[in-house]
C-alpha cells in the first residue's frame, strides 16, 4: 500500500470514528465545508501538503541514534516502507569506533559498565570493615574491560540489525546528504553515489564534540567515543568540560587510580541545580580530582616523550600555567552533526550549535522533514525521551495519532561516583517562577544503611531534597544524591508527574530499610533546619 493510500485511509478512518463520537476537529470559517477536504488539509502530519506522486520510500531516517531506530522500527511495524541510513561516522582525532556501533555510543551501556566497574575500586577497600580480606595489591585490567565492552556492543548491534531486518527496514551504512527536500544522496565504496527518494525524511544524526575552537593541537584531543575503544590505559588525564559526561569520566578515571584533572571554564553543571552541583564537585575533589577552574585552554601540543603539554590561562588574572598529560579528553557541550547533510538543498533551517529548529510536532520548517533526538534544538538530551518521541512521531505519521511528546519533568541521572538524579525544577527555577518566599524546601543529609558499618564513609555525604509551593504543597521538583539514584528517582517520577502533593507523598508506606524510604519521610524544612541530618532508623 503506497503512502497516498495510507493517508486517505487515515482520513476516512477518522470520518468513521466521528460517526460514533462526533467531529474531532471543527472547520473554521475559512475551512472548506467538505469534511474529507477539511481533514486532508488539517490532520496530515505535514498539514497543507497532500501527496500527489510515488516515492521510493514512505520514510527515510538519516542517522542511527536511539530516536532514529525507534522511529524506523515503529513506522515499519505500522506498514510503512522505511530506510534507515547509519551515517554517523565520527571522524574525529583518535576515534576508532566503527559506524555500526554509533547507536551505542558514550552515555549509555559502555559508560554504565565503566561506572559500575569503578564503584568496585571505591568500595572494595571499605569492605575490610565488613569482614572481607583482599590481596594487598589489586590492579584494574583496562584492556580486559574494554574487550568486554567491545563484545557487548558487537552483540547488541547484531540484535538491532536483526530487529530492523525482521521489521523489513532497509538498513544502510553510508554517508548521506540532501539533494532536494524529498531526495537524499548516498555515497560509499560500494555504489559510489546513489539517490533515494521518500515522502517523509527524519534527521536523527545526534551530536558530537566541537573541535572548531581548537584549530591548533586538535590532533592531541580524544573523545568519549574514542576512550571507549582505547586499548591502553589513559594514564594522567585532563578532561575539558563540566558536562554530565565530563563528570562521569572524572569519577571513573579517578576511581581506577589515574591522576585526573578537570578544566572548568565557568561552573560545574551550569543550568542544573547549583546546590547539587556543588555536592558533586566536593565529592570529586575529595576523591582527588584536581579542579582547574575559571581558566581557558590556550595551547596544547605533543612532546618528544609522547606526552601532551597543555597551557592554561586564568580568566581573572590572565596568568599562564602549564602541565603535561597522557590523555586530553574533550567532553564539553556538543554540536549537531549536520554540517555534511547539505540542509540548504532541502531548505531546512538550523538553530544554534548546529542543531535543527523544530516545532512541537518534531517538524522542521520544511513540512515533510523532521528532526529527533539530540540534534533537535531545544530538546532535553535524553535517550529514553528520544526513543519515546520516535515512537510517537511514527504513530502520528502512520497510525492516525495526534499525541505529542511531553518534555516536561523528564527524570535524569548523572552517574557520578555517588549518583545524582532529579526530576522537575531546580531551586533557582522554582524561585524564579513562583517567587522565593512562596517556595518551601524539605531536605536532609544521610548515611545509607549499607554504609553504616563502614567508618571510611562520611555520615552526611548523601542528600535528598524536595521543592514545593507553600500555598498548595504541590511538589515541583525533587533531587537525590546517593546510591542507586536513577532507580529511585525513576519510580518516584511516575507519582511526581501526576501533580502529587507533599501530603499524598507522605501517605505512602516506605520499604524498610532503604534509601528510598528517606524520601517519603522528609520532615525538616531548610528554613527551620538548614543542616538537617537523618539520625537513627
Amino acid at each position: 500500500m503506497c503512502i497516498r493510500d495510507r493517508y486517505q485511509r487515515r482520513v476516512h478512518g477518522i470520518l468513521r470514528m466521528e460517526k460514533k463520537s462526533g467531529p474531532t476537529l471543527k472547520p473554521s470559517a475559512e475551512s472548506p465545508t467538505n469534511r474529507v477536504s477539511f481533514l486532508s488539509t488539517h490532520l496530515s502530519a505535514i498539514q497543507d501538503y497532500i501527496p500527489t506522486h510515488e516515492f521510493e520510500f514512505d520514510l527515510i531516517v538519516i542517522g542511527a541514534d536511539q530516536a532514529g531506530i525507534a522511529l524506523a522500527m515503529e513506522s515499519a511495524l505500522l506498514g510503512a516502507k522505511v530506510a534507515l541510513v547509519d551515517c554517523n561516522k565520527r571522524n574525529y582525532p583518535g576515534n576508532t569506533l566503527s559506524p555500526e556501533g554509533t547507536w551505542a555510543r558514550a552515555g549509555s551501556f559502555p559508560m554504565r559498565f565503566m561506572h559500575e566497574s569503578s564503584l568496585f575500586a571505591v568500595d572494595i577497600p571499605n569492605q575490610k570493615e565488613a569482614g572481607w580480606n583482599f590481596p594487598a595489591k589489586m590492579a584494574h585490567n583496562w584492556a580486559g574491560m574494554q574487550k568486554r565492552i567491545a563484545n557487548f556492543i558487537a552483540v547488541e548491534h547484531s540484535k538491532v540489525i536483526s530487529d530492523l531486518t525482521a521489521a523489513k527496514v532497509t538498513y544502510l551504512v553510508s554517508s548521506a546528504s540532501f539533494d532536494t527536500d524529498h531526495t537524499i544522496l548516498l555515497e560509499d565504496n560500494v555504489w559510489q553515489k546513489k539517490k533515494m527518494s521518500s515522502f517523509y525524511i527524519a534527521i536523527t544524526v545526534g551530536t558530537a564534540q566541537n573541535f572548531e575552537e581548537y584549530t591548533e593541537g586538535a590532533e592531541c584531543l580524544t573523545t568519549s567515543d574514542a576512550m571507549l575503544s582505547k586499548p591502553m590505559p589513559p594514564g594522567k588525564t585532563l578532561i575539558i568540560g563540566s558536562t554530565p559526561l565530563a563528570i562521569e569520566w572524572a569519577g571513573i578515571l579517578i576511581s581506577f587510580g589515574y591522576a585526573t584533572s578537570m578544566l572548568v571554564r565557568n561552573s560545574l553543571l551550569r543550568g542544573l541545580d547549583p546546590d547539587m552541583a556543588k555536592r558533586i564537585n566536593d565529592q570529586l575533589e575529595t576523591m582527588g580530582v584536581k579542579m582547574i577552574k575559571k581558566a581557558l585552554l590556550k595551547e596544547l601540543h605533543s612532546t618528544e616523550k609522547g606526552k601532551i603539554e597543555v597551557k592554561f590561562q586564568e580568566i581573572k588574572s590572565a596568568t599562564f600555567t602549564a602541565d603535561e598529560f597522557d590523555t586530553v579528553l574533550l567532553a564539553s557541550n556538543e554540536v549537531g552533526l549536520t554540517t555534511a547533510l547539505n540542509l540548504k538543498n532541502a531548505g531546512v533551517r538550523l538553530g544554534g550549535s548546529g542543531k535543527i529548529k523544530i516545532n512541537d510536532r518534531d517538524q522542521t520548517n520544511v513540512p515533510n522533514i523532521f528532526a529527533l533526538g539530540d540534534v533537535a534544538s531545544g530538546r532535553v538530551e535524553s535517550i529514553p525521551a528520544g526513543k519515546k518521541a520516535g515512537v510517537m512521531l511514527a504513530r502520528r505519521l502512520f497510525d492516525n495519532s495526534d499525541a505529542l511528546m511531553s518534555y516536561a519533568n523528564i527524570p535524569q541521572v548523572i552517574f557520578s561516583p555517588i549518583q545524582y538524579s532529579f526530576c522537575g525544577m531546580s531551586e533557582e527555577e522554582a524561585a524564579k517562577k513562583y517567587q522565593k518566599e512562596n517556595v518551601e524546601i524539605y531536605h536532609t543529609s544521610f548515611k545509607p544503611l549499607e554504609w553504616e558499618f563502614l567508618e571510611a564513609k562520611n555520615d552526611d555525604v548523601c542528600y535528598c531534597k524536595m521543592i514545593l509551593t507553600k500555598s498548595d504543597e504541590v511538589i515541583k521538583g525533587f533531587h537525590y544524591f546517593g546510591p542507586n539514584a536513577g532507580e529511585i528517582v525513576q519510580g518516584f517520577s511516575v507519582a511526581f508527574n501526576r501533580g502529587i502533593t507533599k501530603k499524598q507523598w507522605d501517605s505512602t508506606v516506605g520499604i524498610h530499610p532503604t534509601c528510598a524510604e528517606i524520601f517519603i519521610s522528609l520532615k525538616y524544612t531548610r528554613s527551620a533546619a538548614p543542616n538537617a541530618k537523618k539520625t537513627g532508623c
